[in-house]
């Protein structure tokens, strides 16, 4: 709360040099992990697309589910959103920002849990894990294939997660 009437209230040439380039500001404003150009590549993409309801699909559950779904109400475009994440504690992170807003009949999570390549017992920066040892694994297998068992077809899909 202080920090929005911080922002609001400051002269711009006090708090632009001083917050902007700050993790606080960025954090504050619930910002994806990206840079300003690249949310504003993928909001000219996002609004570009035509058809009547847009269907995104995102490997990687973040702030990004949340933010572009809320640009995209804003803007008044009819859209579904499906991220799935690999990490149960991400999946739980965007549940809860998802709780009670406009957001959760029109924001799909889904969680197929297995762990980070530099997670595993064998990770080393020496002997990385090769990427077949995941070939066999069902949970790899699911969140891979995810897309193809929803039964739409998506306009966007944006990958910034496993695979």
């Amino acid at each position: 709360m202080f920090s929005r009437l911080l922002i609001k209230l400051a002269p711009g040439p006090v708090k632009h040099p001083l917050i902007a380039c700050t993790r606080w500001y960025w954090d504050t404003r619930q910002l994806p992990e990206q840079s300003s150009q690249d949310m504003r590549v993928l909001k000219d993409l996002l609004m570009s697309v035509r058809s009547g309801v847009l269907r995104v699909w995102e490997w990687g559950a973040g702030k990004r589910t949340i933010y572009y779904p809320k640009f995209l109400i804003s803007k008044g475009r009819k859209f579904e959103w499906h991220a799935v994440d690999n990490s149960t504690a991400w999946y739980e992170k965007c549940q809860k920002d998802l709780s009670g807003t406009q957001l959760e009949d029109r924001v799909h999570l889904y969680c197929r849990e297995f762990p980070a390549f530099w997670q595993l017992p064998s990770y080393s920066t020496s002997n990385p894990v090769p990427p077949q040892s995941w070939n066999e694994n069902q949970t790899v297998a699911e969140y891979i294939k995810l897309p193809t068992k929803i039964g739409v077809e998506f306009d966007v899909m944006i990958i910034d997660g496993r695979y």
